[in-house]
This record gives C-alpha cells, sequence and structure tokens, in this order.
C-alpha cells in the first residue's frame, strides 16, 4: 500500500512546487496551444474573399421578413467589405457560366430564423460554409466550420432583429481576426 501511496505523494508535491496554473510540460502545452490556433484559424480562414449571403426565414410573424434580415447583414458586410453580390446569367456564355460555377463554390454565410407556435418562439442559426475538398476520394463539397446559435420565446421582429445584428458582428469581428493579414 505504501508503494502506491509514495508516488502519489511525490507527484502532488512536484504539483504544488510548481504551481497550480502552470503546466507540467510547458513544451506540450505550447504545441496543443499552437494545434488549437490553428484549429480554430482554419474554420473561418477564406483569405478575406467576400462571400456569397444565403438567408432564410420559416415564417413571416412578428413583421419579420427576410428581406430585413438580409438587408441588415448585407449592410453589416458590405462595410466589411466582405459581402459578395449572387451572380446571375445574364447569358450562356463561358464566361458567365464560370462565374455561376465559381460563385457556386465560394464559402458562404447562411443566415436561418426558424419560428414556432404563431411566432412565439424562434430560433436563429448563423453558420460558415466552406468549399472543402477530400484528397483520398476526390469529393467536394460544403462543410459547416463555424457557427452559432439562438433561440427565444416571446421574441419581436426588432428583437429578432437585435440579435441578427450582434450575431454578425460577432462574426465579423472573428473573420477579421483569422483572416486580418490577408484583408490588410
Amino acid at each position: 500500500m505504501i508503494r502506491f501511496i509514495a508516488p502519489s505523494l511525490l507527484c502532488l508535491a512536484a504539483a504544488s512546487v510548481h504551481g497550480a496554473d502552470e503546466p507540467l510540460f510547458p513544451e506540450e502545452d505550447a504545441v496543443m496551444q499552437e494545434f488549437l490556433k490553428a484549429r480554430e484559424d482554419f474554420r473561418l480562414f477564406n483569405d478575406c474573399r467576400p462571400m456569397p449571403l444565403e438567408v432564410w426565414v420559416s415564417e413571416n410573424n412578428f413583421e419579420l421578413t427576410r428581406e430585413r434580415i438580409l438587408t441588415l447583414v448585407e449592410s453589416r458586410l458590405r462595410a466589411a467589405r466582405l459581402y459578395r453580390a449572387p451572380v446571375t446569367l445574364e447569358g450562356l456564355d463561358d464566361e458567365s457560366l464560370e462565374r455561376m460555377i465559381e460563385y457556386r463554390q465560394s464559402n458562404q454565410l447562411v443566415i436561418g430564423v426558424d419560428t414556432f407556435e404563431s411566432g412565439r418562439a424562434y430560433s436563429i442559426s448563423m453558420i460558415f460554409r466552406k468549399w472543402l475538398s477530400d484528397s483520398a476520394s476526390s469529393e467536394n463539397g460544403f462543410g459547416d466550420t463555424w457557427q452559432v446559435g439562438s433561440y427565444g420565446i416571446n421574441g419581436t421582429a426588432s428583437g429578432i432583429l437585435q440579435t441578427v445584428s450582434e450575431m454578425i458582428d460577432e462574426f465579423i469581428n472573428e473573420y477579421l481576426r483569422v483572416n486580418g493579414v490577408a484583408c490588410d
């Protein structure tokens, strides 16, 4: 029994001398912090390219429409120079087709507002989708790499718009933090 207690006491003594807030192996902690930062940066890195925006609203309650949300978010993204207007095909020439394909494969911001119980409850989601390629299968597609959400009851149109406004501010701040060097 003593041979199990003695090593435990030695570990406790070493930890108390070392300090509770400091890692026992700082080099491992630095590597882990670097890994976590790289993972966080990957979630939002877009080389500061403008992105398309997709907005949907499940019901038009509280005088809340897709257009009101779209106007709010487009305005904020334009101010940060991050908005990319939708591409329309004026004709079926090769250049228009290439622009449409590039647009459809761009990383994008998706905002959804669901209302339930005749508008008494709501849910908001904001998702950054990246166009990803799987080298093993040569498959391509969108993957959700960052998201934030909110929900509530007894919401109003202005309350929901305020929440969307705060969420887009959070997204822009994080996006510019990650893409800052590319945006300069």
